[in-house]
Order: structure tokens, then sequence, then C-alpha cells
């Protein structure tokens, strides 16, 4: 990174051996934005500081900055003496108190229980995780799964030690040919920016163990001039560098280390101005329409009606068709970091504002847990998944292959041509050629192994439907083959299912929903130790919203749906112990009216269904208002 870091400081000389953008624009002002900057924190610390959270010492330490010093160590000194307390251990074995005893939680007896005793403990954990945690409980009884401890940690973390912190790439990137104007996202925040952009309450906090609650609790004129000395400086204190990192299971019964999902924690406070900036970024840089992901529109949406009306209509007017859905390896944790620069610049992103990253890239170490055991790792690549910023210069990453591409070999809907659809690290390729296909897929494979990313084959499938003259009719090409530098790329064949975005499609487009998984789930609460009134908690807050999304974006029925509303009254009276002739007013009335609010899904799909794609209509994507 350091390589990337020298490249950037010279990359107004032109001496630099990074290739300048043609037509370059000249950056803003930074002089005329630090003045501003001085200016608002002078009108901050014009006033009489509050007496917590040491203000009078930040209204010090932010003199000194107006009056141009160097506050790198004191403002350092001050969010750690202020923000960080003491190191809280994960790990039961070195959890110890002030007199040297253990102060984890007491593991249960191992000798075995009556059958009477284990359901009397399942039924108080169940009770105080419920409480506590609301929405832990509901997906543990949903899911029915509680994850597997990892059997190794050491060799676990030895795995991802190597993903985070190995060798960038050194291919050569080149930059778009038409920059756009530049954008920098440093200049004052306010304190309406800082209200709005506050993380959830149920934030887990960072290493300094400073919670979102405290955070609010912080005036907000500490927190704006914390914020506006964070812009004046361009850099993030050392003390707020440090993250931990969690694993997340992809599946249930999870073992591979490759099926875990790495989310890195960092501080409340850089959590907060990361999603200042995120916002920023999002409100004013012009991605490709081909990308919805993270953005401020219905994406999944979208995508999901696009991928499926290329599908139709390759059907209704026999046209071919050739579709390649190629998933990246690991994309967030591989990403070359000097790419994302190089991205940034490409977008045109201030000078500022990308020194600020290779700062933040250069040293970002982060705790890796699992299980009990704990290793401090720098990495060298990736973004953290879990902060606010990253999705984005993800985002700018793959905009440059996206923008670069020629839609002529795409599938004509319409007037457009569809080429390419991206959902973050989920891309959909399309052409009206198997030879199309192939060079667009070859071109992807290049680009993407430059900035450290590979493609997963053998989670890869390609889609062909080709016209049969004799029948009038369009058919699932199975012979057709498509490769990745000679390693060839699962085809599909008439009966062939795979899930996009949520969605299960196949050659003839999205699936008919089924109501497997609400016979399961409205099992599984049926079973879970909970009282009457917590099973409809769950049922209407968690179990029924899982059902929207496949229904709202996939195929169904009234008659399927009546059939679900069925099976949900059915439930509810075994758990209420009413009679079976209570009328079903009853249960799908608002509570307000003397009901128990359970939605009819008879009604209610319908009425989402309509609301969400008539949003399609103002889609800033071209391609999708002509699809719609």
């Amino acid at each position: 990174m350091e390589e990337a870091g020298s490249s950037i400081q010279q990359e107004d000389d032109t001496s630099s051996p990074m290739p300048a953008v043609p037509d370059q624009p000249r950056e803003p002002n930074r002089t005329a934005r630090h003045e501003v900057i001085i200016a608002e924190l002078r009108k901050l610390i014009g006033k009489r500081p509050p007496e917590v959270f040491q203000a009078p010492r930040l209204f010090d330490i932010t003199e000194a900055a107006v009056r141009g010093n160097d506050i790198a160590s004191s403002l350092n000194d001050y969010v750690r003496d202020v923000f960080v307390s003491a190191p809280r251990h994960h790990g039961a074995a070195s959890s110890r108190n002030q007199h040297g005893n253990s102060s984890a939680p007491r593991r249960p007896s191992r000798a075995p229980m009556s059958k009477r005793r284990r359901k009397k403990v399942e039924y108080a954990m169940t009770q105080e995780l419920f409480r506590r945690r609301q929405t832990h409980c509901a997906r543990a009884i949903l899911d029915a799964h509680t994850p597997a401890p990892i059997q190794d940690p050491e060799a676990f973390l030895d795995v991802w030690e190597a993903v985070m912190t190995g060798d960038q790439p050194c291919a050569e990137m080149e930059y778009a040919r038409e920059p756009p104007v530049t954008v920098d996202p440093f200049y004052v925040i306010t304190a309406q920016e800082i209200k709005a952009s506050l993380p959830p309450l149920q934030s887990a906090p960072g290493p300094d163990n400073f919670t979102s609650r405290s955070l609010r609790a912080v005036p907000m004129v500490v927190l704006r001039v914390l914020m506006n000395l964070l812009v004046l400086t361009g850099r993030v204190p050392t003390s707020l560098r440090n993250g931990r990192s969690i694993f997340i299971p992809k599946k249930p019964g999870a073992t591979d280390p490759r099926d875990y999902r790495p989310i890195t924690i960092a501080s409340v406070l850089i959590r907060l101005f990361h999603r200042i900036l995120a916002k920023r970024l999002t409100a004013f840089l012009e991605l490709d329409h081909r990308q919805r992901a993270f953005l401020p529109v219905d994406g999944c949406a979208e995508n999901v009606v696009l991928l499926n009306t290329a599908l139709a209509e390759a059907r209704r007017r026999r046209k071919p068709i050739h579709l390649a859905t190629l998933d990246l390896a690991k994309a967030f944790d591989n990403v070359s970091r000097e790419s994302i620069v190089y991205a940034a610049r490409g977008a045109g992103l201030s000078y500022s504002f990308r020194s600020y990253l290779i700062d933040l890239y250069r040293d970002t170490p982060t705790v890796l847990v699992a299980g009990n055991t704990e290793r401090l790792v720098h990495p060298r690549r990736g973004v953290r998944q879990g902060d606010p910023l990253s999705p984005i210069l993800f985002n700018l990453v793959l905009n440059d292959f996206l923008r670069a591409q020629d839609p002529a070999i795409g599938f004509p809907i319409g007037d457009k041509k569809l080429d390419a659809m991206a959902f973050a690290d989920d891309v959909v390729l399309c052409a009206s050629t198997a030879a199309g296909l192939q060079q667009r897929i070859g071109e992807f494979v290049d680009y993407m192994a430059a900035r450290g990313l590979s493609v997963n084959v053998a989670k890869s499938a390609t889609i062909s439907l080709v016209p049969s003259g004799k029948d009038k009719k369009i058919k699932t090409d199975a012979a057709q083959t498509f490769t990745i530098r000679d390693q060839s790329i699962p085809t599909a064949g008439p009966a062939f299912v795979w899930r996009y975005l949520g969605v299960n499609f196949t050659p003839s487009g999205v699936m008919k929903t089924n109501l497997e998984d609400l016979d399961t789930w409205l099992a599984r609460v049926s079973k879970a130790p909970l009282k009457p009134q917590q099973r409809l908690v769950l049922l209407r807050y968690y179990l029924l919203p899982r059902l929207h999304h496949r229904f709202v974006l996939g195929r169904w029925s009234t008659q399927l749906l009546k059939t679900a509303d069925l099976k949900v009254r059915a439930a509810v009276k075994a758990w209420l112990k009413l009679p079976h002739d209570v009328p079903n007013a009853f249960v799908h009335s608002d509570v307000k009216d003397g009901g128990l609010g359970v939605p009819a899904l008879v009604l209610q799909i319908p009425s989402l269904q309509r609301k969400r794609m008539l949003c399609l209509e103002h889609s800033s994507s071209p391609i999708v208002r002509e699809a719609f």
C-alpha cells in the first residue's frame, strides 16, 4: 500500500509513474475549503464549552488547529483518554476481573439433565434472549440452527490472515477516458448530517467499547468539533484505527473458513464519520446505471425485473440470448487497495479524499476473533465489511469496467440493449451471441484479475436460449459452453434453477413461489419455548416479512396466497387455543380494532407488489424504464 501511497503523492507531478488522466479537471481550491472549515471551528469554540467529555480540552486543541499548529498527537491523546476504554477480552479464557479470577459466565454443568430440567433451561434461555435481543432470538428460532463452534481456531485464523495479508497484484491499470467533474466530500459537517448519520442504537461497539448509546450522550457541539477536525486533518487518529473482526457463517453448519464472512467493527466515531462521507459520495457520484447496489434505489427489484424481462422477451420474440452469472470469490476481502485509489481518481474524487484513503488503508489493524482465540493482523488488501464507506468504494472499482463496455453486443429490450447487470459483486453478463458473451467474460476476468479478484467458476453458470426453427420455439442449449481461462463454466439445462438476489430463476424466468418454507417456519415457532403473545410477535414482525421479498418479486396466484393465509390462521388458532370457527376478521383486523393484527397476504402482497413495481417507472436506469 505504501507503493500506492507514494504514487498518489506524486500524482500531480509530471514524473509520476501512474498514467495521467486526460483532461483531468482542476481540484477544488483546498485552501479555500480549509478556511471555511477553520471559520466554522472558530464559531463553534467561541462559546463556553460543556463540562462533560473534557470539552474544554478539545476546545484548546481546536484553538491550536485554527492557528495552524499540528494537532495529530494531542487529538489522538484526547480521543484515547475520552472515548477509548480499557480493552475488552472476548475469550472466556482471557477474561479476568480485578482479583485475577475469571469473570466469564460459568459454563453449565456437564452432569446429565432430565428432560424436564432441560426444557426449563431452554425456556429460560429463550426468554432471556427474547427480552434482550429479540431479532437474534427470532433468527435462531426460524433458522433452527445454532452456530457450531469453530473446531480449530488457530487454523481458522491462519486461513483468514493469509487472505487479508496477501500480496496485491501489480498489474497496470488504465483510467477511463473522460473523468467526471471532481467531487470533494471534505467540507463542513453540520449538526443535521450528524443526527441523520448516527449508528443505530443496537450497533455493536468497536474495540474502544464506546457504544452508540454513549455516542448520543455526547453534546452536539463536541461531535461537530470532532467531525470537522477529522475533515481538517484528513486522517484518522491512531487510537481509532483498530477494528475487531468477527466471522458470520454464510450457511447453516458451516465448517470451512471460506464459508464465513468477516465483519469488522470499528469505533462508532469512525462509523459516524464514514456514514457522513458515504452519504455525500452517494449523492454526488454518477455511477454507471448498470450497478444498482448500495444506492438510494430499489436495485434488487430493478435487476430481478430486468432479468425476468430479458428471458421473457427472448422466448416471446424467439431471439437468442446468452447469460453468465459470475461469482467473484471474496470480492470485498481480496480487492486491491491500489485499485480503489485508482478508481477513486478515475471517478473524479478529490486529492484530499484520495489522500485520506491512502492514509486510512496504510494502517488498519484488526483483531480476528474465532471463539476464544484472538489474533492481531494488519490487512494489506480488501475493504472492511461493516464500514459505511466500503460498499461505495467497491462500486467504484467495478464502475470503471461497466462504464468502458460497449452495450452493442447486448440483448435488445425495446430501444435499449442489456449487456450487464451488477448488484455489488453479483454480476450478470448478457449478449445476443455466444461469441459476444465469451468475449465479455474474458474482458471481465482480465479486468478483475488486475484488481486482485477472481471468478469462482464452480459457483458461476451460463444460460443459453436459442431459437429452434422447426418447432418455432426457443430451447435451452446445454451444449453451448463458455470458459474462463480454459476452465468450463457450468452450463444450464432446461430444469436448471439458480438463485439471484433471493429469487429463484429457471431458464424460463422467475419460478413460482412455494410454501415449503412457510410450513417449516410455522412448525419451528410452534415448537419454540415461547409464550403465545411472543409467537405472534415473531409471526408479525419476522416470519411474514421473510415472505414479502419472494412473493413481491416472484410469481404467485391468488389461490397460493389464500392457502398461505389458511396455514397462518391455523397456526395462530393453535397457539392461542382458539375455536376453529373464530372469524377470519378477528385474526386479520388491526389491534386497535380489537383484532390480532396478523396481515392477510392475499390483500397485502398485491398492494406491496403494485407499489414496488410502479416505482420502477421512474427509475434512474434507462434500461429498467424500457423494460417496465
